[in-house]
């Protein structure tokens, strides 16, 4: 009899550990399918979230371009729109990086920043100090451009620093070696020539940037930004309070990066 119950006890011992075991299993598993459908249910809710805040950032975007410069408007909403960085490059004398964040391409790229809402515009700028259009070539600069995969690329030729040792003909000639390098390295870019700062009654220079304007006009595929039209007229004697020693001055950078917002924006940068 003392066997029996035993016996009785053993049996009744192990079904309680059989049925703990299986309890506990059943909670751990259940623990396991919530903890997933936890994440499950957060990841869909993140991606949804992630989609809403794309489509409302292209949304944003789509409207805040409205009226922009067509050839910008494209290369922001393939780049910004899409959650990377714009890349404009600036290119020109010594003049494109004068007086530090307070150039024409900084207080410019900083007014872009402002209207569009983001940091996402990243400027770049080479500048060539004194060099002459043929001294950019023989040192192959146009690479050192190209190199930097621009999707807007703003260029000053080199009019001024050419200004008497350079032809018109050899300064073109340098232009569109310079544009044909970088879109053969980055056929989507976006490509802009503009004339360096007026200069006070300098009426030869005067007619190489006619020159210049002439051959842009004749493209099919250059943009010329004639920023001049915001300046005083060269025979005017307001504009040396812009112009300077042949440098633009606060005053002229200020006027210069105003132009460019409004010519790529459509709009006044005050607004």
């Amino acid at each position: 009899m003392k066997r029996f119950f035993l016996g009785l006890i053993m049996l009744l011992l192990i079904a309680v550990s059989v049925y703990g075991k299986w309890h506990y299993d059943q909670k751990v598993a259940d623990t396991v399918n919530n903890t997933v459908s936890s994440v499950s249910k957060s990841e869909s809710e993140g991606k949804a979230t992630a989609a809403e805040d794309k489509g409302d950032t292209e949304a944003s975007l789509k409207t805040m371009l409205a009226g922009a410069e067509e050839g910008f408007a494209d290369q922001m909403r393939s780049t910004v729109g899409e959650g990377e960085s714009l890349t404009i490059v600036a290119a020109g004398s010594d003049v494109v990086h004068a007086q530090a964040g307070e150039s024409f391409p900084a207080l410019f790229v900083q007014d872009l920043k402002e209207k569009y809402r983001t940091d996402q515009i990243e400027l770049k700028v080479v500048h060539f100090g004194n060099q002459t259009s043929l001294d950019v070539m023989s040192n192959q600069e146009a690479e050192q451009i190209a190199a930097l995969e621009p999707d807007i690329f703003i260029y000053s030729p080199l009019v001024l620093n050419d200004d008497g040792s350079v032809s018109i003909d050899d300064t073109l000639y340098s232009l569109n070696d310079m544009v044909e390098t970088v879109e053969n390295e980055n056929p989507g870019a976006a490509i802009y020539i503009q004339p360096p700062q007026p200069m006070y009654e300098a009426e030869y220079y005067v007619s190489r940037i006619q020159q210049l304007q002439d051959e842009i006009a004749a493209s099919d595929n250059l943009t010329y930004i004639n920023h001049w039209e915001s300046w005083p007229i060269t025979d005017d004697e307001a504009l040396p309070t812009f112009v300077e020693n042949s440098q633009p001055t606060a005053a002229g950078h200020t006027l210069w990066a105003e132009h460019l917002f409004t010519f790529f924006t459509t709009e006044s940068a005050a607004e």
